[in-house]
């Protein structure tokens, strides 16, 4: 049986939930997402993955993945990246994952 509780846009919650109970509501936004390993932020000695260009002058080490899932469309992770434009220093940021996967070689 679903519920008839009134919502202030003159909706009941079981026309809003497709006839879900309360306690089946309260289910739904209890559930929890997937906890992530990788989101405490690690040195750039100790990374969570190094990927390098063919050719191996780019390096990025992966230093933090800021959700779960890698296969999402604007899925992100935050790196250490050395290039010849940084003249052998690390620069740090966020980057799509898309575009490592795109162009490196996943070393470590």
């Amino acid at each position: 049986m679903a519920y008839k509780i009134p919502t202030k846009n003159g909706y009941t919650t079981g026309e809003l939930f497709g006839g879900a109970t309360p306690s089946d509501i309260k289910t739904i936004f209890k559930t929890k997402k997937p906890k992530n390993p990788f989101a405490k932020l690690r040195p750039l000695e100790n990374p969570y993955e190094v990927w390098k260009s063919p050719d191996g002058t780019w390096e990025y080490r992966i230093l933090k993945k800021n959700q779960v899932d890698d296969d999402k469309p604007f899925a992100s992770w935050f790196v250490a990246g050395k290039t010849p434009a940084t003249f052998g220093t690390w620069e740090y940021g966020d980057m799509y994952v898309k575009d490592i996967k795109e162009s490196m070689v996943k070393v470590k």
